[in-house]
């Protein structure tokens, strides 16, 4: 059964004399929980002898030690045991706990700064920064499951993101997509972004109070979440999404690029108005043909397109049928004479069969 604790009950005073209640690091259930976590680090998943880790169980641990004092470690532990148990909602409520701590608790939460100080409090928090310690785990949590068509997590978004139809059990995966309301998509990002925003108000407490020492850099952390975030927003419908666009910066980060450019995809929106809405519009249709349909032939003959935009008729011809241009050009030539001479009686001529170097029109034409 997956563990959910309440924040704020966890967050009140213990006591008047002791706010956050006693310091557990000797206690025996202590001692068991970050067992696990180093059997986690040195052996991998397994807890010494092929036995998996039980994560749900030292979960629990962790949120029976969270009644009965108020500590920092026990946040993080939190936040990475939910990780490793593959429990999302828990891990956004172990973010939110680390936020309150600082926020509402930084005076007396354990480790106490009298007697460690802040690089005390700084220890806890660097582990969320590790990829072997939390953001390896947190990038291979499911962030959304059918009963049928099975499990994601932020690191199958950011493959299918990346790689499109040609990713293994990319049929699947569209499947599920295309039978999940669009709601549910949208709460998964607000999941993400609530993760972050605790992750963030920590951040800044800890910044704040650093008097002069160094804080946590949860840099690599959120960029493991803007790339997850930015992976799951592609299934989105834009009127659902916070982000209408994505941006350069985005899209590089999941891999998403431009068929035949190797840059970073921008989609395409609203009206043709310019001829770089055309070459906007052209590479939002390569796009979809490269995550969707790989094979079809569509893009190899939307590139040549692309390539004739700014051609004029003479030299798309040229680049049709090299040598092609000259006959034609003769051929015009032939015409615009022929017209010249049945209309001299009139005194006018008619400039229409000029070539392309010659006409008027914008393009060429």
């Amino acid at each position: 059964m997956a563990v959910r604790i309440d924040v704020d009950a966890l967050v009140a005073p213990l006591s008047e004399e002791a706010p956050s209640g006693p310091d557990l690091y000797d206690d025996p259930e202590r001692q068991q929980i970050e067992t696990a976590f180093e059997r986690s680090i040195s052996e991998g998943e397994s807890s010494g002898e092929g036995e998996e880790l039980d994560w749900n169980s030292v979960n629990r641990l962790i949120a029976g030690q969270a009644e009965r004092t108020r500590d920092l470690w026990l946040a993080t532990y939190l936040m990475r045991g939910a990780a490793k148990a593959g429990d999302f909602d828990l891990v956004v409520q172990g973010a939110e706990l680390l936020a309150r701590y600082v926020e509402d608790r930084w005076d007396d939460v354990h480790p106490q700064l009298e007697e460690l100080g802040f690089i005390g409090r700084k220890t806890p928090c660097e582990s969320l920064t590790r990829l072997g310690e939390f953001l390896n785990p947190l990038r291979n949590v499911p962030i959304i499951q059918h009963s049928r068509l099975g499990s994601y997590s932020g690191a199958d978004f950011e493959r299918f993101a990346s790689d499109g139809g040609n990713a293994e059990n990319y049929g699947m995966f569209r499947a599920l997509i295309d039978e999940t309301p669009s709601e549910q998509l949208s709460e998964v990002v607000a999941r993400l972004d609530a993760l972050s925003d605790a992750l963030k108000r920590a951040d800044s407490v800890m910044t704040a109070n650093a008097e002069g020492d160094t804080s946590t850099n949860f840099d690599p952390t959120y960029k493991v979440l803007r790339e997850i975030r930015a992976a799951v927003s592609m299934y989105v419908p834009e009127s659902e999404s916070s982000e209408e666009t994505m941006t350069d910066e985005v899209a590089e980060s999941v891999g998403v690029v431009s068929a035949g450019t190797g840059k970073p995809a921008q989609s395409f929106s609203g009206a043709i108005t310019n001829r770089k809405d055309v070459v906007r519009a052209i590479d939002s249709i390569c796009d979809y043909y490269a995550k969707y349909e790989p094979g079809s032939p569509v893009p190899f003959a939307l590139r040549r397109a692309k390539e004739w935009i700014s051609l004029d008729f003479m030299a798309l011809l040229e680049d049709i049928a090299p040598g092609g241009s000259t006959e034609a050009g003769q051929v015009l030539k032939l015409q615009r004479t022929s017209v010249g001479d049945s209309s001299s009686g009139s005194g006018s001529s008619n400039d229409s069969w000029s070539s392309g170097e010659e006409s008027s029109s914008d393009d060429g034409w």
